[in-house]
């Protein structure tokens, strides 16, 4: 059986909306400690950098997508699209639950 983690934590937007963008994607970061037990689950060396297929719930929504990789050495980001946002009334800052397992 597949581990399943769950995540608490902060929807933000990167890059910010500015004078010269409109706005940026929408993500979840899966801070450090949830980052070495996922590359450890994925069999992944410490600073390997590849993406993570997953499937997601939060709240009643349940999609696939990736872990997207910050660095080699950094945390993965869930992204989280606009349709997902409105289904569960989610915005910049708001703190969500996730669970995903790896696929």
């Amino acid at each position: 059986m597949k581990q399943v983690f769950k995540l608490k934590g902060k929807l933000f937007q990167y890059p910010r909306p500015s004078i010269w963008t409109r706005g940026g994607w929408f993500f979840i970061d899966t801070g450090k400690k949830l980052t070495q037990e996922i590359k450890k689950e994925a069999e992944m060396e410490p600073d390997q950098f590849k993406y993570l297929m997953a499937k997601f719930k939060l709240g009643k929504t349940t999609w696939k997508g990736k872990l997207h990789p910050r660095s080699a050495k950094g945390n993965f980001w869930i992204v989280v699209s606009g349709e997902i946002r409105k289904k569960e009334d989610i915005d910049h800052g708001d703190t969500v639950k996730v669970e995903f397992t790896l696929t």
